[in-house]
């Protein structure tokens, strides 16, 4: 009798150890489940967030395109009513001849004979600068004439004197040089007739340092160009030392550019071998 009695007592234990077993299983499963409901919560609304950020990007990118389109049919519109972009004679038109590119007008050199009567979308290999691209046959024009703006007479002939001086000191230094260096421009004196070459200042010195070299490239093309038309004598690239690869970038494309008269390292007080101080053409912008 009293073995029946405990076995039912160690029975009753075990039923009632087994129940709460069973609650407490019933009570984690409902904590897991509520924590993974919410996790997944979290992770929905902060998805959401990014989905609608990524629109809001795509919409501004589109927006942003389309005002540039804008610009652009702005741009050719009073390009051409200003006379300036004159319909090119493409049966004319030849491989090295002059032309202008919009929606700017950037002038450029065809780089091949074109079609006699190409169509509007007809692809036509041209260089800007350094750059070689093919751009289509309704953006090309002729290249305007150059117009000689009317000058003040001592600032003309201060600018002539730089220019005159350039040329003699070129010509001397030639001698100098390696004959295989001897085409590229070279300017050394710090003072022309009829004043003193201009100064570094913030509004004629491009900083190049820290720049990548297809940056670098761009920038330079933009800084004489926008130099020229502000008609100013000379100007100052900075380019530091370095590995000397960014020095040779500029002063190779200074060799080749239409902007330049003649150049020079700068002197002790421009900043020495690291910066290349450089007489500009006199442009009828």
């Amino acid at each position: 009798a009293a073995e029946r009695k405990k076995a039912a007592e160690l029975a009753k234990d075990y039923r009632a150890l087994r129940e709460r077993l069973a609650e407490q299983d019933r009570e984690f499963k409902k904590t897991v489940q509520a924590r993974l409901r919410e996790a997944v919560r979290q992770a929905e609304d902060e998805l959401s967030g990014i989905v609608e950020s990524q629109k809001k990007q795509v919409s501004d990118t589109r927006r942003g395109r389309e005002e540039l389109s804008k610009v652009r049919e702005k741009l050719e519109v009073a390009w051409s009513e200003t006379g300036s972009g004159a319909a090119l004679d493409w049966s004319k038109a030849k491989k090295g001849e002059r032309v202008a590119v919009l929606p700017l007008g950037i002038e450029a050199e065809l780089l091949e004979n074109p079609p006699a009567d190409p169509k509007d979308d007809t692809q036509i290999k041209v260089r800007m600068g350094k750059l070689t691209v093919r751009v289509e046959a309704k953006k090309i024009r002729a290249l305007p004439p150059k117009v000689e703006e009317k000058k003040d007479p001592l600032e003309k002939a201060k600018k002539k004197g730089a220019l005159e001086l350039a040329r003699t000191t070129t010509k001397k230094q030639d001698k100098l040089l390696d004959p295989r260096q001897a085409h590229r421009p070279v300017y050394e004196s710090a003072s022309m007739p009829g004043g003193p070459i201009l100064p570094p200042t913030a509004g004629n010195t491009l900083d190049l340092r820290g720049e990548r070299v297809y940056e670098a490239e761009n920038a330079v093309e933009r800084f004489l160009d926008e130099s020229c038309r502000e008609h100013l004598p000379n100007v100052f690239i900075i380019h530091g030392h370095g590995t000397g690869a960014l020095k040779q970038l500029v002063r190779e494309i200074l060799a080749g550019s239409p902007y330049v008269e003649s150049f020079r390292p700068g002197e002790r007080g421009e900043g020495g071998d690291g910066v290349t101080m450089v007489v500009l053409k006199e442009w009828g912008y």
